[in-house]
């Protein structure tokens, strides 16, 4: 059932791929509905249905939590890791959609100069899929850039899509001391976050 459903999954039937999950939970026993609800739980999260991902990682993780044989308590306990992490994020998500890392930035004259008469500073932003976003910084001299190459969470399950912001602060500006906001907005999402910018002479 697994196995078919994945398959479907993989060729875009999303119809058959639910299908063949809802079937897996109902046959299965109590370790191997846990994995076919967990799969059903990542393959709604990774169609932005977060509600449906939330719904199933937490009977996945129920169904973990059940289980009484000491070896399936020890062959589930990734699964249970993974249940329990794909619902932070998806709760996560609805609350915040973009996510900046740091969520503020500091920077002192003396930090990545490198002989240049631009200061440095960078932050990582995530998002659960990848999405066209901007970066803008409102003091005009400071100019604010997106890394177009995307780093790709490597996990089985990829939880999220993250970039990498480059801020360039002239050094003469930099050398007085200043604060500014970046914003982080995308079309295809709700809201902004904002990333505070402190330089220190």
């Amino acid at each position: 059932m697994l196995n078919a459903a994945e398959m479907y999954r993989f060729a875009g039937d999303d119809k058959k791929a639910e299908a063949f999950y809802a079937r897996a939970t109902e046959v299965g026993n109590g370790y191997d509905a846990g994995r076919a609800l967990l799969l059903q739980a990542y393959f709604y999260y990774s169609n932005g249905s977060l509600d449906q991902a939330r719904k199933y990682s937490r009977q996945a993780l129920d169904r973990f939590q059940a289980l009484e044989d000491a070896n399936l308590i020890n062959a589930s306990r990734d699964f249970a890791e993974q249940a329990q992490t794909l619902l932070t994020y998806s709760e996560t998500w609805q609350k915040e959609p973009i996510i900046c890392k740091p969520r503020e930035v500091r920077v002192k004259t003396d930090e990545d100069v490198n002989f240049s008469d631009l200061l440095f500073a960078r932050f990582r932003v995530r998002t659960l899929r990848d999405v066209p976003l901007t970066a803008v910084c409102y003091n005009p001299k400071i100019k604010v850039r997106i890394e177009s190459d995307t780093i790709l969470n490597s996990a089985r399950f990829k939880y999220f899509v993250e970039k990498q912001v480059i801020i360039e602060i002239p050094l003469l500006e930099a050398q007085k001391g200043l604060d500014a906001v970046v914003r982080v907005s995308s079309p295809s999402l709700e809201g902004q976050a904002q990333v505070p910018l402190h330089v220190e002479p």
